[in-house]
């Protein structure tokens, strides 16, 4: 990526300019053809997990029940488990792609993060049943008896839990599944389960050392850690997450590119699932800009957002004056005491009406400083001082990205 500067109407910006590689660009039926094919990928990859999970835990079961070994129990509920995280994945799939309807205008996208959730609370379930039982086995042992062949035929399990990781984590990603994220880590969870009970196998056959119990609780306690993680990561999605700073980076780059704007702030995306993202920023223009021109420029923008990014943008409007002779000498003193306010993170949007003496303006904060009255005097007495008498409205925005956002790309040139 480069940088330019250009002119618009006495406002020099900052200009990132992005290679058209950057993004895939997708019209909005191709769009919708992906995510069909996304659908019928994960529930590939469900109905591949829950076959692999279903006849390893029989395996593991059985063999577990015939040498005496709790850890192989243990690790064949692990296996277990974890079909039935994959058998509520394939039905969280299907609903959540239905499509809209007057109930549920938004969809039923997010059933994907709960049924994540759902997974979750099995897995602590299961690892919190197998911690009490381990820990009993660890005050009683009893002696385990397992062969050449069954130790190998548990080897052989260890192929599919691979498979299914590298292949879980590799679908998930592409089409941010929530379930197959979690099931990836299930995956590699139930691998050094499975590692771990061949080594207590081993020990005790070789040393006649049991820590059978011992392996137990430490695959239950890898169960209830799995599970806490990726409760916590569905919980998370539900309730949103912050705008990834490339995201962030790109659909500004993608908005500056068109005039009549000239700012761009305020930015939140959020996920309803199914890979359908829906957005909303502000961006800049000059006051004297006519209608016509403000729609075209949104609209150009808005269109390659949603063809090269996947979002559904509403942008608003923030009209701004003080690339004039007359007003920013003021605004420039005004804004230099405002950001240098320890509250305020930057600010945007002013505009000044001089006929009715009624100044607009945007501030940036953060989460702790809204609806902060010791924080609305300052900007309230500071506006005062360079616009005596002025009926000030202030917006308090926050950050919506992960990282801290640069200063404003926008600077005045003046005759």
């Amino acid at each position: 990526m480069n940088t330019q500067t250009v002119n618009r109407n006495g406002y020099l910006i900052d200009q990132v300019i992005s290679k058209d590689n950057d993004y895939q660009e997708l019209s909005p039926h191709e769009r919708y053809l992906k995510r069909q094919n996304r659908k019928k990928n994960i529930l590939k990859a469900t109905i591949i997990g829950i076959c692999v999970c279903v006849l390893s835990a029989i395996i593991k079961y059985f063999i577990g029940v015939m040498s005496n070994s709790l850890a192989i129990e243990s690790d064949a509920m692990s296996s277990l488990t974890e079909s039935y995280s994959y058998i509520i994945s394939t039905v969280g799939i299907y609903i959540a792609h239905k499509k809209p309807n007057k109930e549920h205008p938004n969809g039923y996208g997010r059933i994907e993060f709960l049924t994540a959730i759902i997974g979750s609370i099995l897995v602590i379930i299961a690892g919190w049943h197998y911690f009490e039982t381990s820990f009993k086995r660890i005050l009683a042992p009893q002696p385990s008896s397992v062969t050449t062949i069954q130790l190998i035929i548990i080897g052989v399990t260890i192929l599919g839990k691979l498979f299914l990781y590298f292949d879980d984590k590799k679908v998930g990603k592409e089409y941010n599944s929530a379930g197959l994220i979690t099931a990836s880590r299930n995956a590699l969870l139930s691998t050094f389960s499975t590692v771990l009970v061949i080594f207590a196998t081993i020990v005790y056959r070789e040393f006649h050392i049991d820590i059978d119990g011992w392996v137990g609780l430490v695959i239950a306690s890898l169960m209830l850690l799995t599970g806490i993680i990726g409760f916590k990561n569905g919980i998370s999605s539900i309730i949103g997450k912050p705008i990834k700073a490339s995201v962030g980076n790109s659909i500004t780059n993608i908005l500056m590119k068109y005039p009549p704007i000239i700012g761009v702030y305020d930015l939140r995306v959020n996920d309803n699932g199914t890979g359908i993202l829906r957005g909303t920023v502000n961006a800049e223009v000059p006051a004297d800009t006519i209608a016509e021109e403000i729609y075209l420029g949104f609209r150009k923008a808005k269109t390659e957002v949603y063809r090269k990014l996947g979002i559904d943008l509403t942008i608003g409007l923030l009209t701004v004056n003080y690339c004039n002779d007359q007003i920013f000498p003021i605004y420039q003193e005004l804004q230099k005491e405002l950001n240098d306010l320890e509250e305020i993170k930057n600010v945007h949007g002013f505009n000044w009406n001089k006929d009715n003496n009624e100044v607009d303006l945007h501030v940036l904060v953060d989460y702790d400083k809204l609806n902060n009255e010791e924080l609305d005097d300052k900007i309230q007495n500071l506006v005062r001082k360079y616009i005596p008498d002025a009926n000030i409205l202030t917006e308090y925005n926050v950050n919506y990205l992960e990282n801290q956002p640069k200063d404003s790309p926008v600077s005045c040139q003046l005759d």
